[in-house]
């Protein structure tokens, strides 16, 4: 009997002491501080032509090479410590223009699939009026071929990322399209990895390219009660800070380096 109660006695001492531990080492992996330099990449064909690019890829036109180039300009006093970029090519090009500019040594290039744009299924290619209208039309927003990017703000006050990607795979005739939680779902994983990385390293700031739908979706994931009405422009900066366990938003879609 005396052994039962001891043996008892101990294993909750060991269960307590496991948890406070647990409870240590969590608050200790979220202590650090960094930045997230968030850039859309620079213009493409398939966005000068006003065609759907999710998983499709067209390289940089020449304005995308300029801008690309113009922000590793303006930001080359600044030291990243951390790169990292969507596995697609336009991505990929904008991040390797902006490190080349810098006056650091800089860090390897991180690809990442799970970055990628949303996957738009049988709407890839086609006008963005034939995937959006449908979308207007539910919301009662009248447009046309030529305003409708106008009036993609006034969509997006009325609206959410997780509604507008799920009509998209609903609208879909072949609903090869994505929906919200499986975008959700990468952008969550290839968000806390990065986290996670720069904090075991001692944080810093992050160079992330990515794309205009998937900046949307990291808003969505660190912060869900944040309504954005701003268009996430090519070549953009969204800036994103950390401390301890905590992101803070400080700028959205910002493209006063372009001018």
């Amino acid at each position: 009997m005396y052994r039962t109660y001891r043996d008892k006695f101990i294993s909750s001492i060991l269960t307590m002491s496991l948890l406070f531990f647990s409870v240590i080492c969590f608050a200790e992996s979220t202590k650090g501080e960094f930045s997230v330099f968030l850039f859309r990449h620079g213009k493409t064909y398939f966005n000068e032509t006003d065609q759907v690019q999710g998983w499709s890829d067209t390289p940089l036109t020449q304005k995308g090479i300029d801008d690309a180039k113009k922000t590793g300009e303006a930001f080359k006093n600044i030291q990243f410590h951390y790169a990292y970029t969507s596995d697609l090519g336009r991505a990929r090009s904008t991040a390797n223009y902006i490190l080349a500019a810098n006056n650091y040594t800089t860090p390897d290039l991180v690809e990442m699939e799970g970055l990628r744009e949303v996957f738009y299924g049988s709407y890839e290619g086609k006008t963005n009026f034939e995937i959006m209208k449908p979308l207007f039309e539910k919301k009662n927003i009248d447009v046309t071929p030529e305003n409708w990017a106008d009036k993609y703000g006034e969509l997006m006050s009325v609206s959410s990322e997780e509604w507008m990607i799920n009509e998209y795979h609903n609208n879909d005739p072949t609903h090869t399209a994505e929906t919200y939680n499986q975008v959700l779902s990468r952008t969550q994983a290839s968000i806390d990895k990065i986290t996670r990385d720069v904090l075991s390293r001692g944080g810093g700031n992050v160079l992330l390219v990515t794309h205009g739908e998937q900046i949307g979706m990291v808003l969505a994931y660190l912060f869900p009660d944040f309504k954005n009405d701003v268009a996430i422009k090519n070549g953009s900066l969204t800036l994103i800070k950390y401390r301890d366990g905590r992101y803070t938003l400080s700028k959205v879609g910002d493209v006063s380096h372009l001018k």
